[in-house]
């Protein structure tokens, strides 16, 4: 959780009850891969931001998985997904100009946003996949600030959404698509979600010196990021 992830993570072996929630990607190759065909359960991927690639995330039975992609941003340059992937349920994501028509099978894709697709036309993958009606095909999801084309993940861009923006409370639970909706958080530094004093000052005297026997007032602001 709120790590900046400078390569990628590999899941060997079966794995159960994981979660990856409000992460970095930086990687523009592959961000999160998998040990093809093991025993894949109730892992859940939230309010990530990739810049590059999910690799070969497939369980090795088609039901009672629970592979739950929710509220991500994907930004690759290109597909984003290579290998083998199926049996995985997407909601409330962002693709832009990432394609999610490539490696892909048997999964289920609603909710979610495409705009600027690096390959094919500007819509979800419905060869051998279940896609719902509730998709915002083609759509801009107007980011305070981000380049009209596309680009990888900056701390310089803002991914808030403007108030004109159709993927307010546009999502499967009625909140927002994309990083600012779901039960995840994603925070930019990586602040954890205990209380942090962000703004100390001496109010009293201005010069921060006092005789002995004296006041001093200061002012103490602390918040907590989610």
């Amino acid at each position: 959780s709120r790590c900046k992830i400078r390569s990628f993570i590999y899941l060997g072996d079966s794995q159960d009850s994981i979660l990856i929630d409000g992460n970095y990607f930086e990687n523009p190759g592959y961000d999160f891969q998998t040990l093809a065909s093991y025993d894949y359960n109730n892992i859940t991927l939230r309010n990530n931001v990739f810049n590059g690639q999910i690799y070969q995330f497939y369980p090795s039975t088609s039901s009672g998985n629970n592979l739950y992609i929710y509220n991500n941003l994907f930004l690759v340059d290109g597909y984003a997904f290579a290998g083998s992937n199926r049996y995985l349920i997407f909601r409330n994501n962002i693709f832009y100009r990432a394609d999610p028509n490539s490696a892909m099978s048997s999964s289920d894709f609603d909710y979610n946003l495409i705009y600027k697709a690096h390959y094919t036309v500007n819509t979800f993958p419905s060869s051998g996949n279940t896609v719902g009606s509730h998709n915002l095909n083609n759509v801009d999801p107007k980011f305070v600030t981000f380049p009209a084309n596309g680009d990888y993940y900056s701390y310089a861009y803002d991914f808030n959404l403007q108030s004109t923006s159709t993927a307010i409370n546009a999502g499967s639970d009625g909140k927002d698509v994309g990083l600012t909706g779901g039960d995840g958080y994603f925070q930019p530094f990586g602040i954890p979600n205990i209380p942090q004093i962000n703004q100390f000052s001496i109010t009293t005297p201005a010069n921060a010196t006092i005789a002995p026997g004296g006041n001093l007032q200061i002012s103490v602001k602390s918040s907590i990021a989610r």
